[in-house]
């Protein structure tokens, strides 16, 4: 439950995005796992500072790819530790047959849920060999969305969608560091660090 001067009370597990502005221009946000809460305290307003500047490889329709997922009847908690040294939870709900470059690699799909009927998405946490060089270090995020509980067994991913973990732009961010699958090629797709300008 919320609640303080100028806020009406309100269960955030009830609430959209299960998060709500508060009266000083900031927000609070949880996100749920399966035996926690974590509260998240942040002024919405400086998240498009903080993100100017990105810049990106060259979109190359090559990135665009097909790959085959096989699913986890009954997805796996897996514990990680993140870049602030917190413990947290994914669950890796299949794998996904990835053709890269002439060759196919297996990657861990995960998602925050382990609910089948709630998940709609998977993600893969790459490095390669563009990481720490002109990609970001620590990783870098792709994904694909589908209706809830219908994960496909063949899904497109567009490599030009990749991101770096926000851990690259704030200290304030907590990313995995021990969930990404090393593929041995340069992936010149997707987000490029440092940003152009730093």
């Amino acid at each position: 439950m919320l609640e303080g001067k100028g806020v009406a009370a309100i269960d955030l597990m009830q609430a959209k995005d299960h998060q709500q502005a508060l009266p000083n221009g900031l927000t609070v946000r949880i996100t749920p796992y399966e035996d926690s809460l974590k509260a998240w305290l942040y002024n919405p307003a400086l998240t498009a500072q903080r993100f100017k500047g990105l810049s990106f490889f060259p979109y190359d329709p090559k990135g665009v790819v097909t790959g085959r997922f096989t699913r986890k009847d009954v997805p796996v908690a897996v514990s990680h530790l993140d870049s602030r040294n917190h413990t947290g939870v994914m669950y890796w709900i299949g794998d996904v047959a990835l053709p890269i470059q002439g060759k196919t690699y297996t990657l861990r799909a995960f998602n925050k849920q382990k609910d089948w009927t709630r998940i709609d998405h998977v993600l893969l946490f790459f490095t390669d060999k563009t990481s720490k060089k002109t990609s970001y270090g620590g990783g870098r995020s792709l994904e694909t969305h589908f209706p809830a509980g219908a994960a496909p067994s063949s899904m497109t991913f567009n490599l030009n969608t990749m991101y770096s973990f926000l851990c690259a732009h704030s200290q304030y961010y907590n990313c995995p560091i021990n969930l990404t699958t090393f593929v041995p090629v340069e992936l010149k797709y997707g987000e490029k660090y440092p940003p152009s300008g730093k």
